[in-house]
C-alpha cells in the first residue's frame, strides 16, 4: 500500500565554499526518500567541483522508518561516488538528540562517509571548509 508523502526537502548549493545545503522537516515516512532523491540527484549532477560537502539540516525528531535505511544508504553512496568527502548534521527542535545522533551515526558509518554533528551552521562550515 503507497501511502502519501510525509516530510518536506529543500536544498541550495553554495558554489562558494562547494557546500550543498539540504534542510529536511520530519517526520518522514519512507515515500518521502523518493521525493528527497528527485530533489537532491539533479542539484548533485550539476555540481561542478571534484570534492564537495554538505551540511543536514533536519528540523524535528531525525529518525526514518527501518524500511527507508536502505534507500537512504544507497543516497550517501551515489553522493560519494559524485564527490562528497563529508556531511555535517545539524539538528533543530530535536527532543531527542541522543538517539536521532545514533540513527544517523549508523547510516553513516555503514556508508563510510565522514560526518559529524554541530549545533550551528557556522561550526559546521568551518569545519566541512578545513576538510574541502
Amino acid at each position: 500500500m503507497a501511502f502519501s508523502v510525509h516530510g518536506k526537502v529543500h536544498a541550495s548549493y553554495d558554489k562558494c565554499n562547494n557546500i550543498l545545503h539540504i534542510h529536511i522537516v520530519t517526520p518522514v515516512n519512507k515515500e518521502f526518500f523518493a521525493e528527497y532523491e528527485s530533489i537532491l540527484t539533479p542539484l548533485r549532477k550539476s555540481i561542478t567541483a571534484p570534492k564537495w560537502a554538505s551540511i543536514v539540516f533536519v528540523k524535528g525528531e531525525a529518525l526514518a522508518p527501518p524500511e527507508a535505511t536502505p534507500m537512504m544508504k544507497k543516497s550517501i553512496q551515489q553522493a560519494i561516488s559524485e564527490g562528497i568527502l563529508a556531511t555535517a548534521i545539524i539538528f533543530e527542535e530535536n527532543e531527542s538528540k541522543s538517539i536521532s545522533k545514533d540513527f544517523w551515526d549508523r547510516i553513516y558509518n555503514d556508508s563510510g562517509l565522514k560526518h559529524d554533528f554541530f549545533d550551528n551552521e557556522e561550526q559546521a562550515t568551518k569545519w566541512l571548509l578545513t576538510l574541502l
